[in-house]
């Protein structure tokens, strides 16, 4: 089940008032883009509290969606440049 972001409290999780932590984390799953205007009202909510000096968890977002690799990118960029080159000659 995927929580409603907007309805979310950001605030103090009461373990970490309870332990007295001074920090404590939200960790954030992105399944996938269509859920990246999910993010936005966490980040939104966390920064009112902060500017209200209340203590609340640090976001992490995870994004495990496939990225392409490094090497695939560079032999990518080398490819436009050749196409470029030729098409110039």
């Amino acid at each position: 089940m995927i929580a409603d972001s907007a309805r979310l409290p950001i605030t103090t999780p009461t373990y970490a008032e309870a332990e007295q932590s001074i920090h404590s984390i939200f960790v954030v799953v992105k399944l996938d883009e269509k859920h990246q205007n999910r993010i936005s009202p966490i980040q939104d909510a966390r920064n009112k509290q902060l500017q209200r000096n209340k203590r609340v968890p640090d976001p992490y977002i995870i994004d495990p969606t496939p990225k392409p690799s490094a090497s695939t990118i560079r032999l990518d960029e080398q490819i436009l440049r050749e196409i470029d080159e030729t098409s110039t000659e």
